[in-house]
């Protein structure tokens, strides 16, 4: 199926998101969108593509907890990925930051996974990409296109269209707060041609 994923551990992920019914044309976009995000701000990053594998399985898992309530379901999807046995051959390290990636797109962020070897930073700096990502397609419009990403000092200026950037400042604000801890830097949202301001 065209636009779905590639590698050892796909599979896997897809038949856990299959299993819990996951809203897959959201999921993707946000997958898309995350990636677009990785590729724009790799030199402030720096991680290669282990890391982007891991960003576009946690963006495809983020929701699966809808299966169990939708009012906490970055808790109950974190559980899932902890324990659910369609994961079992994924990588343990790995597996814990696809939990925190789940847990962490939405409310209040907690701190990454203590481990060894920058990974905490790592799932940190993944998360903060995941919930900007998961914030542009809040509506589930198919329309949200990132058109550039420019750093300058103590800010990243994200340029979009298909957003309402003026009606979705707070949700947008909200999830681009963890940029701060995770690159040092606050998003500034510009609206690019055709944007609504």
């Amino acid at each position: 199926m065209p636009g779905r994923d590639v590698g050892p551990f796909a599979p896997m992920v897809l038949a856990m998101c299959d299993k819990y019914g996951y809203e897959e044309q959201h999921c993707q976009r946000v997958a898309g969108l995350a990636g677009q995000l990785f590729a724009l701000l790799a030199d402030l990053h720096g991680m290669g593509e282990e890391a982007a594998a891991l960003l576009r399985h946690g963006a495809l898992l983020h929701d699966i907890g809808h299966a169990v309530h939708y009012r906490a379901h970055h808790r109950h999807g974190a559980y899932l990925i902890e324990h659910d046995a369609s994961l079992a051959g994924y990588p343990a390290q790995e597996r814990a930051v696809l939990a925190y990636l789940a847990r962490a797109h939405r409310k209040q962020t907690v701190p990454p996974p203590p481990a060894g070897g920058g990974t905490g930073r790592r799932a940190l700096r993944l998360a903060a990409l995941l919930r900007l990502a998961d914030g542009l397609d809040h509506e589930r419009t198919g329309k949200v296109q990132i058109l550039g990403a420019e750093v300058t000092g103590k800010r990243i200026t994200l340029t979009v269209e298909g957003v309402d950037l003026v009606a979705q400042a707070d949700l947008l604000n909200r999830k681009a707060a963890l940029m701060k801890p995770a690159f040092g830097r606050k998003v500034v949202w510009q609206a690019g041609a055709g944007a609504t301001p």
